[in-house]
């Protein structure tokens, strides 16, 4: 059976990158829709919801040093609960993973024709994102150093744009913080309903945990990745809706399309305005890159247990999941071909349904092993985790409950139609098991009784 396996192939500080990439990515593209939402408050709104998921992302952090493979929530709720409960959280999680994927493919589309190409025709829209597909996919074949190491430099160079972009504006002539009134400007309702939504702008901290056998740090650290990338991103999204909203009234700056790129080519010029375009391009190819390497990944893990075809399992030379990675372009493209129809846009507003399910499976999952098996090693072990994981699960519970009350009928019958498509690949696996059950049947990973036999486990890995 193929194995992904611990080469010390990239830095953590690769890892960090790749996570806040994902995390902050879309941020320009975005903004107009924050603004929408709830005015200068959505800075307050992502700080709110960041704190919600600093219990939640604690939790992936022991759940990695103590379950240290491939899969990541995956792997927690399979050996916590079996396989068919690991089968549903999961495809919840790749509901918000994959269709994350054809959003940002469709973000980038948004950035060349706000630049380019205003009057780009419905096929030129589709073949021009399936192009963008085929170059993802192309990068995430790759070796993990060399994707890691690209989407590394495209992190810092967004952020320092960002940086640029906050200073510039707080030093400029037009920044007002008298525009900040109304705070709130859409009322209570827009302000919650902004603050669930957002839970899809800290999707990327659980991508961390998908490479622990293939980043060249210790385990037990991960949750210092997890927790990093995490209270970055939280600063950053709590100071550019602000800083943003005291450039021009909330009646105003709600009617810009790229808000801060149209804001720097009105008050600095064109050049500034292309800087931040670009920087953003960059910042939706890193996002692109780390959801697209962590799906691939998770299909890969999920066949490896049988609970997918095997043909998941399968890896290329350069030790990555080749045929996950099919399955996912073949997504996108179909996302594509599709763009022009209104399920799309419902089935990205389900991203957050998908990942509160997944968050909440993984934290009971954490209280499920912290009561079944107290004996196993806990290299990084929180220290009042039982107080922790109820936070967790209530918090996950609570993005779940807000992001479900958001949606539409129509909405609704798209999760619908997603869970029947799992449940026909659900009955045909149980029944590919029930012929064949010395191959399907797959025990779930194990914990070890002591970190020396964790180790040993590791270094028998990379062997």
């Amino acid at each position: 059976m193929p194995e992904l396996t611990t080469v010390k192939q990239f830095s953590p500080w690769y890892l960090l990158a790749m996570a806040i990439g994902a995390m902050i990515g879309p941020w320009v593209v975005m903004m107009q829709w924050w603004l929408q939402l709830s005015g200068p408050s959505m800075s307050l709104a992502f700080a709110l919801l960041g704190v919600l998921c600093i219990p939640i992302a604690l939790v992936y952090g022991e759940m990695t040093a103590m379950l240290p493979v491939t899969g990541g929530p995956f792997q927690y709720t399979h050996t916590a609960f079996g396989k068919h409960v690991a089968f549903w959280s999961t495809w919840m999680l790749l509901l918000a993973y994959l269709s994350v994927l054809g959003f940002l493919i469709m973000c980038v589309i948004q950035i060349v024709q706000y630049l380019w190409w205003p009057g780009m025709t419905q096929t030129q829209l589709v073949i021009f994102g399936i192009i963008v597909a085929f170059v993802v996919w192309l990068l995430a074949t790759r070796s993990i150093e060399f994707s890691s190491r690209a989407q590394f430099y495209m992190t810092v160079i967004m952020v320092i744009v960002a940086a640029c972009v906050v200073f510039a504006f707080v030093t400029s002539s037009r920044f007002d913080t008298a525009n900040w009134q109304p705070f709130f400007p859409t009322g209570r309702s827009g302000f919650f309903t902004g603050t669930a939504l957002m839970v899809t702008m800290y999707f990327g901290f659980e991508l961390v945990p998908q490479f622990v056998q293939e980043c060249n740090y210790p385990a037990r650290k991960f949750w210092k990745i997890i927790i990093g990338s995490l209270l970055f991103t939280i600063v950053f999204y709590s100071i550019l809706p602000l800083v943003d909203s005291g450039m021009a009234p909330w009646d105003k700056i709600t009617g810009y399309l790229m808000v801060d790129a149209t804001i720097a080519g009105q008050s600095f010029g064109r050049w500034f305005q292309y800087i931040i375009m670009i920087a953003a391009m960059l910042a939706i190819l890193t996002t692109l890159n780390g959801f697209w390497l962590a799906s691939s990944r998770i299909l890969y893990s999920m066949g490896k247990a049988r609970i997918l075809p095997k043909w998941f399992d399968n890896l290329n030379k350069k030790n990555v999941p080749t045929h996950a990675a099919l399955v996912i372009l073949g997504v996108c493209i179909f996302f594509m071909v599709a763009s022009g129809t209104n399920w799309l846009a419902a089935l990205l507003a389900l991203m957050s349904v998908g990942l509160g399910v997944a968050y909440f499976m993984s934290s009971i999952a954490f209280i499920q092993l912290r009561r079944k098996h107290p004996e196993w090693a806990r290299p990084f072990k929180l220290p009042v985790g039982y107080l922790l994981g109820v936070l967790a699960v209530l918090a996950s519970f609570g993005i779940f409950y807000y992001s479900a009350k958001y949606l539409t009928r129509l909405m609704w019958e798209v999760f619908a139609a997603y869970c029947v498509l799992g449940l026909i690949i659900w009955i045909i696996m149980i029944v590919q098991a029930s012929r064949d059950p010395e191959e399907y049947n797959v025990p779930a990973v194990q914990g070890v009784l002591d970190e020396a036999e964790l180790d040993a486990a590791r270094l028998a890995a990379i062997d």
